[in-house]
């Protein structure tokens, strides 16, 4: 991890993972379902969907099982993400 391209290439490893799992959903015509990974954002290993409660369910089969993933959820509209405190407000 210590090169100049080693965020790159991180990110280019991840994209291969998340891209054939959304090919494989909208192969038997669940593109419903893929659109709810549409508002997902990821930095190299830092994770971040928005209103997709199916996330959690889904991870085991987007990234590799070397990946470790640690959970920053802190509440329903409370998590951290790239070292940033985010809050949601209902108004």
């Amino acid at each position: 991890m210590g090169t100049n391209c080693a965020p790159l290439l991180a990110d280019l490893f991840q994209y291969s993972y998340e891209s054939s799992f959304i090919q494989e959903l909208t192969k038997p015509k669940q593109t419903k379902f893929a659109r709810k990974f549409n508002i997902t954002f990821r930095y190299i290993d830092d994770l971040l969907s928005i209103e997709n409660h199916n996330l959690g369910d889904y991870i085991q089969y987007i990234h590799p099982p070397e990946l470790e993933l640690k959970e920053t959820t802190i509440s329903y509209s409370e998590i951290s993400y790239l070292d940033l405190h985010l809050l949601i407000y209902s108004n």
